[in-house]
Parts: structure tokens; sequence; C-alpha cells
């Protein structure tokens, strides 16, 4: 589903989603509906398609799948919106219906990288790993610079074993993350991916340090504690690393990955003081 990417910078209202001030956001786009200060319905629609990114950034999906609804409503080839829907459905474990939306969206823009990694995301959610490859390596043949796409390439290759391919991908990833940033040094999604790139490559104090500085101005970014929490136990720091998971879980009580590691590192500690 791509971790960080779905942000979308359109009206000034969008810089707070941009930043990752999700609660923000929302709160700026409700009082852009009521206020109704562009009495454009292609502005009402990205105003529902953004406040869907922002509420999908917080876990809260269903809420994130009532504004894509409305957003279609307007217009029901409005590709982002169903795109939006797509990634929710993921998260919500209904794949068919995910893929099914990735299918329509395909047929629309065959050549949507954003698509293609979509559906890529989807087939990773569902186990399919070759699968997600294919649809990746089609993408990479459009944008093969794309930081985001080559971090999940990575991802899929190690859940086959092919731990040598994925360092290299992670690798490339990491050099055109670090390209863009360099235009962009204070953008929350490119730190985001960058914290993770070096998750993935063992680097953990530098990810660290990258999650801190996305953590001073977007506390509530639950995948951003989830990563420290996961540096946090690479480097034995059983502790720092459940307080970490104990935030993911507060911001987002129906994370299951932060769930199941605290429980693993809780199960370990108490083995060691039998």
């Amino acid at each position: 589903m791509g971790f960080f990417g779905r942000v979308k910078n359109c009206y000034k209202e969008d810089k707070l989603l941009k930043q990752g001030k999700y609660l923000e956001a929302i709160e700026a786009y409700d009082k852009a509906l009521e206020a109704k200060h562009y009495s454009d319905a292609g502005y009402d629609m990205m105003i529902w398609y953004n406040k869907g990114m922002a509420f999908g950034n917080l876990g809260q999906n269903q809420e994130a799948l009532k504004c894509h609804d409305k957003a279609l409503r307007a217009d029901p080839k409005f590709v982002r919106a169903l795109y939006g829907k797509s990634v929710e459905l993921t998260e919500l474990k209904r794949y068919d219906e995910a893929i099914q939306y990735c299918d329509k969206i395909l047929k629309l823009n065959p050549k949507k990288v954003k698509m293609l990694i979509g559906i890529g995301s989807i087939m990773c959610k569902a186990g399919e790993y070759q699968e997600a490859i294919e649809c990746f390596d089609k993408a990479l043949e459009l944008n093969p610079r794309n930081t985001e796409l080559l971090t999940i390439k990575g991802s899929s290759l190690e859940k086959l074993g092919k731990h040598q391919e994925a360092k290299e991908c992670y690798q490339d990833a990491l050099k055109y993350c670090d390209k863009s940033l360099k235009k962009d040094p204070n953008n929350s999604i490119l730190m985001g991916y960058k914290s993770l790139i070096l998750e993935k490559l063992g680097e953990n104090q530098e990810s660290i340090k990258c999650c801190d500085k996305i953590l001073e101005t977007n506390p509530e970014f639950p995948l951003v504690w989830y990563i420290k929490g996961l540096n946090l136990e690479k480097l034995e720091k059983s502790q720092e690393a459940i307080e970490c998971y104990d935030k993911v879980l507060e911001i987002k009580p129906d994370y299951p990955e932060a769930k199941e590691n605290k429980e693993i590192i809780l199960a370990e500690l108490a083995k060691q003081h039998r």
C-alpha cells in the first residue's frame, strides 16, 4: 500500500497533510467544507479525497472509505479516490475488493506507476510476493528511481529469501531518497522512507535519528514509532522498544505488528526472569 505515500498537496489546507499533521488537516478540511469558500465541485472532491488520506494515515480506515466514497460521487472515475479506496480496503483485509478497484484504475490508466505499486502492495498483503514483484518491475520500467517502489520491492525480495537482491534495492532506494531530500529536506514522507530503508540496511542509529526528526514535528505518526521500535529491538533496548510499540498502539490500537512485537519482547523478558 505504500507505507508514507498517501499524501497529496493541493490547496493551502493540504500543507498540513503533507507535513503529516493529520488531525489538524482533518479539522482544516471540515472548516473548508463548512465555509464553502470555493463554489467548485472539483474543490470539494479534492477535499474529501485528501480528508480520506488523512484518516487513512491515522488508521481510521472506515472513515477514510466514507470520504473516498463522497469524492467518487462527484466523479466515479476519479483515479486518486479509487486508489485511496483500494488502499483502505487492503488495510481492512478485503483484498478481493481492493484488487477490483485497482483493476478499474488500470483500465483507466494502464501506465500509472502508483496503481502498479498499489496492486503490488495488495499482493504483498495477501502473501503473493512473486506476483507483487512482477507489478513492481512493470512500474520500475516506467519510473526506475522511485524510492517507495524500490523499498517495497526490496521487502518482497526479502520475503522470498533473496537477501542480496533486496539489499541492492534498498541501496538504490536510499540513493534516490537522499537526492530528493536535498531538494526538500523537511519532507516528512521522504524522511519516513529514509528511516525505513536505513532500518532495513541495519543502520539502526541513523534510522532512529530520522525517526526522531520526524516525530519532533509529527508525534502522531504510528509507522515512524513502529520503525523506531524495530531499531531499538535490534539494538537490544527492549524497554525502549516496548515504549515505542505502546505509542503506536495508543495512536492506532489496531496495529497488529506492534502488538505482536510487544508480546514477543514481553515473553522473552519473562523467560529471562524465571
